[in-house]
């Protein structure tokens, strides 16, 4: 349990870090405790991990045919069956990349 005089160093070391984020980590392990805790007594959100999602074959087909075969952006596609647009990217490029070698 950290102490009210505690807390109060935590927000001022936190106030004035070059580097926020990092802070965090280093408060931690300075006072013993988890970042959770000290994410909690400086009044941020609790992190959460994106869940990672897979998309099998057909998924990935059917965005790579609305980019190759439809010329649809990798924007719009993306939009369109709802993935991310970094994926298309690589989707469509791996796709490419094996019709080359064909």
């Amino acid at each position: 349990m950290l102490t009210s005089e505690q807390i109060g160093e935590i927000r001022t070391a936190y106030r004035e870090a070059a580097n926020p984020k990092k802070q965090i980590g280093i408060l931690a392990d300075l006072y013993c405790t988890t970042k959770q805790e000290i994410r909690k007594v400086l009044g941020l959100p609790e992190t959460s991990k994106k869940e990672r999602r897979s998309y099998g074959a057909e998924e990935k087909e059917k965005v790579v045919k609305a980019v190759v075969k439809e010329g649809l952006s990798h924007r719009a596609a993306a939009k369109r069956c709802g993935v991310p647009r970094g994926n298309v990217a690589a989707w469509v490029a791996a796709e490419e990349k094996r019709g080359e070698r064909q």
